[in-house]
């Protein structure tokens, strides 16, 4: 039997933290991008009419309601920027993405009356694609299920999602976000990429 000391275990610990924020980090290429609120543009002519911008972020207009979809444009693919021609993976260029970063504001979190959904999505020559599965801001299906209280501030959640960036493909977030009263406060603030999972799912 052996017996390890407390020096070997914290390096064991040590290292095996530094591979798993490697192992899990998204590109750093990617983690350099953010998408902000008011980089997005809604989807269509009734969503024009139902939110407006406020303080860099998608907010319902007064007394309006229903479901607002927005596009947010990821004008990244498989090619990496800032680096030599040299380190390019000129056969099959990809560019990581393990987790995407979400901020928002859902009071509520238990109803899927109201809330924010996110699904990355692209085009190429065979037409839409989408990638994983929908994230939504209510962690129950309606009320009356258990489901822990929203949170009133803005927050973030790190949604994780694995796929390699690819060449020839128009990558974009379709956003939406919905509320079925004049009172609820949703609130859409941007996306971004962090380096590691900060979150569990």
């Amino acid at each position: 039997m052996y017996i390890l000391n407390q020096k070997t275990v914290g390096a064991l610990v040590i290292s095996t933290s530094l591979f798993s924020s490697i192992a899990f980090a998204n590109d750093v290429n990617l983690a350099a991008y953010t998408i902000p609120a008011n980089a997005c543009l809604p989807a269509n002519s009734e969503t024009l009419d139902k939110v407006t911008i406020k303080n860099g972020a998608y907010v319902f207009k007064n007394n309006k309601i229903g479901t607002a979809s927005l596009l947010c444009a990821l004008p990244l693919n498989g090619w990496k920027s800032g680096v030599s021609l040299n380190t390019q993976k000129w056969n099959n260029p990809t560019m990581r993405m393990t987790s995407y970063r979400v901020y928002y504001k859902d009071p509520n979190n238990c109803s899927s009356l109201m809330g924010v959904q996110v699904q990355l999505r692209y085009r190429n020559t065979g037409g839409m694609q989408s990638v994983g599965n929908k994230w939504t801001s209510w962690t129950a299906g309606d009320i009356g299920s258990l489901c822990l209280p929203g949170i009133l501030t803005n927050t973030t959640k790190t949604i994780p999602l694995n796929h390699s960036l690819r060449k020839d493909r128009l990558y974009h977030f379709l956003v939406k976000i919905k509320r079925s009263n004049a009172a609820q406060k949703v609130t859409f603030s941007g996306i971004d990429f962090p380096l590691n999972i900060d979150a569990t799912p």
